[in-house]
């Protein structure tokens, strides 16, 4: 039997040592999110974190994906919509189902344009240390029935 001392120790080392960090840089996404990525509609919302200054708009940019050997990149611009007033935006053209993209959002004040909305994501692992820099966010329209079926096989194997 492990003694109470022990379970902290291990509970411990698993959030320290096997933990990960993730970084936005620039806007934060709020829906979806960096470790959620489905959506249940070909006209997802699409939220973030608003920057609290005067006459901010903000644009957005959906991708396809693009697969670079083992990598996956931003390929054709499948919708794009600037000038946005709020801190979300309703995607007007329909994506497809079960196909996975790539988003962004960024800010604009008058003439000035700021970069693109990107993470970084690391993690520490008992002998490895994983890094993923500069990435855009995922969004994938997912029906129900397939996202039953995608559970039922990562149960079953």
């Amino acid at each position: 039997m492990i003694s109470s001392y022990l379970r902290i120790v291990i509970v411990i080392f698993v959030v320290v040592v096997l933990g990960g960090c993730t970084t936005y840089h620039q806007l934060k996404p709020l829906h979806p999110t960096v470790s959620n990525i489905k959506v249940n509609t070909l006209t997802p919302e699409i939220r973030w974190e608003p920057i609290q200054e005067e006459g901010i708009t903000y644009d957005v940019i959906i991708y396809e994906i693009l697969k670079q050997r083992r990598k996956e990149v931003a390929g054709e611009t499948v919708y794009y919509r600037e000038n946005i007033s709020g801190s979300s935006h309703v995607v007007e053209e329909p994506l497809e189902w079960n196909k996975t993209y790539l988003w962004s959002v960024r800010a604009r004040t008058g003439t000035e344009v700021r970069e693109w909305s990107r993470y970084d994501f690391s993690a520490y692992f008992v002998f490895a240390y994983v890094q993923v820099r500069n990435k855009l966010f995922k969004l994938q329209p997912i029906t129900k029935e397939k996202e039953e079926k995608m559970r039922i096989n990562k149960l079953t194997g």
